[in-house]
């Protein structure tokens, strides 16, 4: 007992004190409030559970002034890595994101250390306190947009325990998706949880893994601190209406999806794990890049009720999937060989395989149905999974969006619409190699009725229509209107302009006007 007296009278003389109290938390939807009988302090966006109910801090005691200060070490730095690229060069980034409020006022006599240490943590030092009465700690992110990859549960029910990590094959589908990701706000997002759920964001500890940028761990779920009692379907409800694009996951993996854990875990952007509501049977569709601008990419989902045969699965794919890319009316042939299906269009080839990370199986022939494949689990999801290549003919190419479009006029084979490889075997069309396209050779014009070129008339070296010379043949003749014409004292023959005969001493482009012999009289300009 004398030492415990000894002890509190040298840490009153130097004036410091140290919570020795009993620590609660106490949850609501302003945030996370730590009570210790001595400093209550509100965390707001900084955890809970053990990483607040174990934050320490040290009590200062200015005895001139009758005020204190507090050194709260290591506290989380949410931000860190949080798109994979968020971090905090200086000390000037803090307390822009992390605000320090007493009764809704903003503290300003704070000082920020140890942000850069390499644990994900940063040191607070709040002084010239009075009272800790209404003291609140605020984080938000920098990046208001957080990138999500919403993925697929294959077992199908919502697991007893949430937030953990699970065995990555029984995920699904690809991270490829036809977009990059969708976007979360995590700073509203957050706000509505607490609100309408009292769900508070809980970090599991700092992550270092190889290649990705340092991070924290976190989970939100129905699993998480929930004072309301959310279901996980009222807690899914909230987190789908803070997405800005989720209508992108509704056309991937349909209406029935619901996720049931907002986490991140070991990847470089959060991902949200869930299960479609009803059981179905599914086949995944991956698409390879089709030209230098397009990527590979989950191209969608097909849910059914039951097993799909060949051509029940090719009509919806090109229905659900690829109806921007495929005329749907199209007649297609199929025909299924070595573990392939190929498709013939009019000017287009589908190729189906079953890729490396093998799952179900295409029929022997197009009569039969999808073999899907199945894990042991109960509840598992039938699923099957597949590689489409699409190719396009002669005189097309894939565009953007993997449709065939048709190459430029007079070319056979091209990469782009600007870009032609192989023109049109005709004596009147040429390559322009420099510029990659399709021209019609000199003394031919384009005739816009049926785009064919032809001969412009005999005076024309160029044209631009057989009535409109833009080039002369003879250097001799005078341009006009487009109209190639003599000079006087020049004859036109055969659309060349020649000087006058010796037998004219005048002519026009005509013939003579005069003859040299001035007896005679030209007669249909010529003088005999």
């Amino acid at each position: 007992m004398f030492q415990n007296i000894f002890r509190i009278f040298i840490l009153t003389l130097f004036g410091i004190s140290i919570a020795t109290a009993a620590v609660t938390l106490q949850y609501s939807e302003e945030g996370v409030l730590r009570q210790d009988g001595t400093c209550n302090i509100m965390f707001v966006n900084l955890g809970g559970e053990k990483t607040i109910s174990n934050q320490s801090y040290k009590k200062s005691i200015d005895k001139v002034n009758n005020t204190f200060n507090i050194t709260l070490p290591g506290l989380i730095n949410g931000n860190i890595g949080l798109n994979n690229d968020t971090q905090f060069d200086s000390a000037v980034d803090l307390p822009k994101y992390v605000k320090i409020t007493q009764n809704d006022q903003e503290i300003t006599t704070v000082q920020y250390s140890n942000f850069g240490k390499g644990d994900g943590k940063f040191d607070l030092l709040i002084y010239n306190l009075v009272t800790c009465d209404g003291l609140k700690i605020k984080q938000t992110f920098k990046d208001e947009l957080v990138s999500v990859a919403n993925i697929l549960y294959y077992v199908n029910v919502v697991p007893e325990s949430i937030n953990q990590a699970f065995d990555s094959n029984l995920f699904g589908p690809s991270y490829s998706y036809p977009f990059e990701r969708i976007h979360w706000k995590i700073n509203e997002g957050l706000e509505d949880l607490r609100k309408t759920c009292g769900i508070h964001m809980l970090y599991k500890g700092f992550s270092k893994p190889n290649g990705i940028t340092h991070h924290w761990q976190y989970y939100l779920s129905s699993e998480s601190i929930n004072t309301e009692n959310c279901s996980v379907r009222e807690f899914f409800e909230v987190i789908k209406r803070n997405y800005i694009d989720y209508h992108y996951t509704a056309e991937l993996l349909g209406e029935n999806y619901m996720g049931y854990v907002f986490k991140r875990e070991g990847h470089v952007e959060v991902h949200m794990d869930g299960i479609i509501a009803d059981n179905h049977y599914l086949i995944e569709v991956y698409q390879n890049k089709c030209n230098d601008q397009s990527e590979p990419r989950t191209s969608c989902t097909i849910r059914s009720d039951e097993k799909l045969s060949f051509l029940e699965f090719t009509k919806r794919m090109i229905h659900d999937c690829m109806s921007e890319t495929i005329n749907e009316n199209e007649l297609i042939e199929w025909q299924i060989k070595n573990g392939k299906a190929t498709g013939k269009l009019n000017n287009q080839i589908i190729e189906i395989s079953k890729g490396d990370n093998v799952k179900g199986k295409l029929p022997s022939n197009v009569d039969g149905e999808i073999e899907y494949y199945s894990t042991a689990t109960a509840n598992a999801t039938p699923i099957a999974r597949f590689i489409v290549t699409l190719k396009c003919g002669d005189g097309t190419f894939p565009n953007e969006i993997c449709q065939c479009q048709a190459c430029a006029n007079h070319c056979t084979k091209c990469t782009s619409a600007t870009t032609c490889l192989e023109c049109e075997d005709d004596e009147s069309i040429m390559m322009v190699e420099e510029l990659s396209i399709c021209i019609g050779k000199k003394g031919f014009y384009e005739n816009p009725v049926d785009n064919k070129f032809e001969p412009c008339k005999k005076e024309c070296d160029q044209c631009n229509s057989f009535e409109s010379c833009t080039v002369c043949k003879d250097s001799n003749a005078v341009l006009s209107d487009g109209v190639c014409t003599c000079p006087f004292s020049f004859m036109k023959d055969d659309g060349n302009c020649f000087v006058c005969d010796s037998s004219c001493s005048f002519c026009d482009e005509h013939g003579c006007l005069a003859c040299t012999d001035e007896s005679k009289v030209p007669e249909n300009g010529k003088c005999n």
